[in-house]
């Protein structure tokens, strides 16, 4: 289901795999470039509901809150709970909406800013602003009016038994999924509506839920091709259940039904009339993609649990392409050095050698496309240890057969026995390097899982290259063309051939200097302790091109930093001109939706003290080129953190 999703993106060639083990399911985006739409793409679960409503007007609704304010005011202290007489409070404002015939079908609301309100109120009418209009028989659901920072203890409030008493038992409270919006400007404002829901007796599930919904599409509205809306599809049973609560609502005053998406109201349209055919739309003040998206997510369906991301890497596109020309360029690199040094000290058995491996490398490339493994950065460097161990087995059969050659054996001779004579010391060092990528694979993650199964894939091809392609190539050349190969040039013969060191003789001073090392690096352990990396501590990592900028003031930027984070940030350069890496773990028990985007905003706010031009958009863009920016940034929850680290013991 979680692919469906993905595919729905656009993204090419996307990576998904799962770790049964802890629950987590790792996934590579290639090429997205709207990072904050992916994220929350992946994070909805779509939990659609339709849920009948109670009014503020109902019986008792008003009264109860009224009671609730006063209980809550009499356990606290008079001083803590006074609202100060030049308070801002709203109330609502209601316009009908009539038909040709005059008829009132509708209604429109506006929130009003009101002063001076007389009286004290307790802590939670100081907190949810109640609508007076409302409680003289207003039509609508929403109960009050609160600020986005304001709502957690409101919910908190409402949630205590003895006060949940005061209510009817089938009420609930939802907040809106979005803010209000200014009647003037036209902007959201900070301030959320509370709703009043209603259950269905003997049940807490809605009456209807959104896997009745077989279509959904995004258009923009008919009527008044403005606003854009979610057309909804219903099976059969569906409609009857939607055809049943529409008729009750429509009969009772046009009351409304809301539409509740993952525990947040989208709207609460009013019924007019009966909706018996099982089609709907949804208005939420949504744009096009937005629409789309929640389109999407519906006709998928909505996953079993809420999907929440505990570690997040972001890499922008030039960062990413001086990435793979680096990693490219270190493979080619370190291929030339492998080749001219076998060639040079062994002469065209060296050639043979390399033949070899770039078998290896080939067929490692092929074995990864056939089993759908994306290539990242730990990968490239599982292939280059792959180059240098593959190449490590040649040399261990060069060698022997060497040994043999200067035995006085001929050449096939030397080569049969120093390939015999090799097998056990390449297996044992294989072997044990294998057993290593198991348990990184089986224990890793993310690119420490990447990397092991490179290494793994790589050590199994070196065994089949490096030992059995290469031993038909001497078959064919030596046996079957009857031609002759070297295994050293003039230069090389007799290099290291009469080595002789009294190694064991020497072992008390191997002792002494492998002591004092020991010693030296406990002490160090126990008083320094590790600068332990945002993979096992936890926390937000980013790495910022300061374009057009020279000379950067590590210093300086620290200390701009550790006053906006409110901490002690690491900031330190890396190897690319004029880009430093920043660690800090502000906010990282956090696991809100817009966690993430504080600490981008935090870092912004420090580092526009010392850069006063820089742009915030671009600044967070990862892929802009003339403006100071972030290039790559990578999050580590605490909880994959700890994780990390019990993996690494």
């Amino acid at each position: 289901m979680l692919k469906q999703r993905i595919d729905k993106l656009g993204v090419v060639q996307p990576n998904i795999s799962l770790d049964e083990n802890r629950n987590l399911i790792l996934v590579e985006l290639p090429g997205i470039d709207n990072p904050e739409r992916a994220r929350k793409f992946l994070q909805a679960s779509a939990k659609l509901e339709f849920w009948n409503v109670y009014r503020m007007s109902d019986p008792g609704i008003y009264d109860a809150f009224m009671l609730a304010d006063r209980k809550l005011k009499a356990e606290m202290d008079l001083t803590q709970t006074e609202v100060k007489k030049d308070s801002v409070q709203y109330d609502t404002v209601f316009t009908p909406v009539m038909d040709s015939l005059g008829n009132k079908v509708d209604s429109t609301m506006k929130l009003v800013e009101k002063k001076n309100v007389q009286g004290d109120l307790g802590p939670l009418l100081s907190k949810l602003q109640i609508s007076v209009n409302a409680a003289q028989g207003g039509d609508t659901p929403i109960c009050g009016f609160a600020d986005v920072n304001k709502r957690s203890a409101i919910t908190e409030m409402l949630e205590r038994p003895d006060i949940k008493s005061l209510f009817p038992k089938d009420l609930f409270f939802r907040w809106s999924m979005k803010p209000t919006k200014d009647t003037e400007s036209g902007k959201f404002t900070s301030i959320y509506e509370l709703y009043i829901l209603k259950k269905e007796s003997g049940t807490d599930k809605a009456p209807l839920e959104g896997d009745r919904v077989v279509r959904s599409n995004a258009s923009l509205d008919q009527s008044s091709g403005a606003e854009v809306e979610v057309t909804l599809a219903m099976d059969q049973k569906g409609a009857k259940k939607w055809g049943e609560m529409t008729t009750i609502a429509s009969n009772d005053k046009n009351r409304q039904i809301a539409i509740v998406l993952d525990e947040e109201v989208v709207s609460a349209p009013s019924v007019r009339v009966p909706i018996l055919d099982g089609n709907s739309s949804i208005t939420g003040g949504y744009t096009m993609q937005e629409a789309n998206d929640f389109a999407r997510i519906l006709e998928i369906g909505k996953l079993p649990a809420k999907p929440q991301i505990i570690q997040e890497s972001t890499v922008g596109p030039s960062l990413g392409a001086d990435n793979i020309a680096k990693s490219i360029n270190s493979l080619l690199i370190g291929f030339a050095l492998v080749l001219i040094f076998m060639v040079f000290y062994y002469g065209s058995s060296g050639i043979i050698a390399i033949l070899a491996l770039l078998l290896n490398v080939f067929f490692i490339f092929g074995v990864l496309a056939s089993i759908g493994t994306v290539l990242t950065l730990p990968g490239f460097a599982g292939i280059a240890l792959t180059m240098g161990m593959a190449i490590d087995a040649n040399v261990i059969i060069n060698e022997r057969v060497r040994e043999e050659l200067r035995a006085g054996r001929t050449l096939w001779e030397s080569i049969e026995n120093g390939y015999k004579h090799s097998y056990s010391a390449i297996i044992d060092g294989q072997v044990t390097t294998l057993l290593i990528g198991i348990v990184l694979a089986y224990f890793g993650l993310g690119p420490i899982k990447g990397f092991a199964i490179v290494l793994i894939v790589g050590i199994l091809l070196s065994l089949f290259t490096s030992v059995l392609i290469s031993k038909m190539m001497f078959d064919w050349w030596v046996k079957t063309k009857n031609k002759t190969v070297s295994f050293w040039i003039p230069l090389t013969k007799h290099s290291l051939a009469h080595l002789n060191f009294d190694w064991i003789g020497k072992r008390k001073i191997a002792y002494i200097i492998s002591g004092t090392l020991i010693l030296v690096s406990l002490i160090s352990m126990l008083t320094r302790g590790f600068e332990l990396g945002v993979d096992f501590k936890g926390g937000y990592s980013y790495n910022i091109e300061f374009t057009g900028q020279k000379n950067v003031d590590v210093k300086e930027v620290r200390k701009v930093l550790g006053e906006a984070f409110g901490g002690s940030p690491i900031v330190k350069a890396v190897d690319v001109e004029n880009t430093l890496n920043v660690v800090t773990s502000y906010n990282i028990s956090d696991n809100s939706e817009n966690a993430a985007d504080k600490v981008t905003s935090k870092l912004f706010e420090g580092l526009s003290k010392i850069y006063p031009e820089m742009n915030k958009e671009k600044f967070l863009k990862e892929y802009t080129k003339d403006e100071i920016h972030i290039t790559s940034s990578t999050k580590v929850g605490a909880s994959i953190a700890d994780d990390i680290t019990k993996v690494l013991f």
